[in-house]
């Protein structure tokens, strides 16, 4: 009977888990430091779903999830918009391309096969735009919470932590080198339109040592790709474009 009566409770214990097991809005709050900048850097959200379901897998139970996009923003304007100029006309843009929110479970019941503990990830793929609608940078990654979700509401805790571990890697991976660059120097000329890079008549290959990327060989000098000249604070990549350092980053 007390055998019965425990296998009830247990049902019954696991049926309100389910019930409880959803993410509505969170307020992620990332813990950041960067060097207040002068740019004004807005966020875009691309076609990232504002409501979707986390599929049942690996033992962890379907997540319906509501208010992502604004869970998104909350993360930014909590995290990383502080650091940045607050100005209509926006120097960069953050777009993202995705923000899939998943659960992996890093501890299994030992009769049944279910998730005692559980980790949310947010695999993310981001763009920083320049106002030219040049990509400067680009960011992937995997965020894990913290903490795993082993309580009532711990799966709401753990996509926030989630949310805010992302944009603290997206802040020290590529945001850093942005607010680092001088104001006057943030955006390289516009490009023109069907004038892709090749180099020049008269390019060479007889430079010794070879010269690096951003460059190439004329007369046996070593000349940039880049035709103006970067700005301060920005270099040249292979296929002649003005990027901020680190830009080169690529998925």
């Amino acid at each position: 009977m007390k055998r019965l009566a425990a296998v009830v409770s247990l049902m019954v214990l696991a049926s309100c888990f389910r019930a409880a097991v959803r993410v509505n809005v969170v307020e992620p709050t990332p813990n950041i430091d960067l060097p207040r900048s002068n740019l004004a850097l807005a966020l875009d959200l691309g076609t990232v779903p504002d409501a979707f379901s986390v599929p049942e897998q690996n033992g962890v139970t379907e997540v319906p999830v509501e208010g992502w996009r604004t869970s998104l923003h909350a993360g930014f304007q909590n995290g990383i918009a502080p650091f940045f100029a607050q100005r209509k006309d926006a120097d960069f843009t953050l777009k993202f391309l995705k923000a899939d929110l998943e659960y992996s479970p890093v501890a299994i019941y030992a009769q049944g096969g279910g998730a005692a503990a559980v980790r949310a990830r947010v695999t993310y793929l981001a763009q920083l735009i320049d106002r030219n609608g040049q990509v400067v940078m680009r960011l992937k990654g995997q965020a894990l919470s913290r903490n795993p979700w082993t309580t009532w509401g711990g799966s709401e805790t753990t996509a926030a932590e989630a949310l805010a571990q992302m944009y603290e890697e997206i802040a020290d991976e590529g945001l850093r080198k942005l607010a680092q660059v001088p104001a006057a120097a943030m955006l390289a000329p516009p490009p023109v339109p069907g004038t892709e890079y090749t180099p020049p008549a008269g390019a060479t290959d007889d430079c010794a040592p070879k010269c690096r990327s951003g460059y190439f060989c004329y007369r046996g000098e070593c000349k940039s790709a880049c035709n103006p000249p970067c700005p301060a604070g920005q270099q040249c990549s292979a296929n002649g474009q003005c990027l901020l350092p680190g830009a080169a980053i690529t998925y």
